[in-house]
């Protein structure tokens, strides 16, 4: 439950920050920078709940993506 809340926080500060709703995440998760910072946050704050992104974001390898999002940002 903890983790839920995290992660759903963790949304909804993206989506504020870029000004859409919920439902629109997929459209700003094809900006590079919009992806990098999602899986930087969701790494830093151990909300990589594989099953529940791949369900939401239709992504799949989630810790293979977050590292190579990690490696490319730094």
């Amino acid at each position: 439950m903890f983790l839920e809340n995290r992660y759903e926080k963790i949304i909804e500060i993206i989506c504020s920050a870029r000004g859409v709703k919920k439902e629109e995440l997929l459209e700003i998760l094809d900006e590079e920078e919009c992806r990098n910072l999602l899986f930087l946050m969701l790494k830093k704050y151990n909300c990589m709940d594989e099953e529940k992104l791949s369900k939401e974001l239709k992504i799949n390898n989630i810790k293979k993506k977050a590292e190579r999002q990690k490696n490319n940002f730094l």
